[in-house]
């Protein structure tokens, strides 16, 4: 997605670069697409002057690996929107082993290790090396772990053991924030 492609109420100039600017006139435009108050701020804290660039860099490979795996390329942007506002820091800073664009931890990439096919194996090291490669092995995670060995069915089960722990129902809310700004403005 280009600039242009994106509604106008959405941009402006930001140190030179266009970027999303979520001002008044976006905040109608989303409510427009059906995005409620609470949702959009949450859009708002999160991507509020990002540029254009930035903000698409990713779309290729959430777009590759989400048909690879069955998946919407929307859920897996708006998964890497919460993790690390799409790669501002792919190291976890609060001690946990979650490293990549979509946080993959050591015992999750373990998990999925363990169930693959014999010579499939993610290595957890090149997750800060190869950015995108985290967005792969989120793809093959949900469909061949959550879905197909543990059945979950719906995307609030899934995001719930994806992230797991005490903010896992706020992280719900956000990603289902992100995927709705994602899925009004395009992929």
């Amino acid at each position: 997605m280009e600039a242009t492609d994106l509604d106008p109420s959405l941009l402006g100039n930001v140190a030179g670069a266009q970027s999303i600017v979520l001002g008044a006139n976006a905040s109608k435009y989303l409510m427009s697409k059906g995005m409620n108050q609470a949702e959009i701020k949450i859009v708002f804290d999160r991507i509020n002057n990002m540029s254009v660039v930035s903000f698409n860099k990713y779309d290729e490979a959430f777009k590759t690996h989400a048909a690879a795996h069955g998946l919407k390329p929307s859920l897996l942007k708006a998964m890497s929107i919460e993790e690390t506002t799409l790669g501002k820091n792919l190291k976890n800073l609060s001690g946990s082993t979650a490293a990549g664009i979509i946080q993959i931890t050591k015992p999750t990439l373990d998990t999925l290790n363990a169930n693959l096919p014999a010579g499939v194996n993610y290595d957890y090291n090149s997750l800060l090396s190869d950015p995108a490669l985290s967005i792969k092995i989120a793809a093959h995670y949900i469909k061949d772990y959550l879905i197909g060995k543990l059945g979950l069915k719906d995307r609030v089960s899934i995001l719930r053991k994806y992230k797991t722990g005490a903010d896992a129902s706020n992280y719900v809310v956000r990603v289902e924030a992100f995927k709705k700004f994602i899925d009004a403005v395009g992929l």
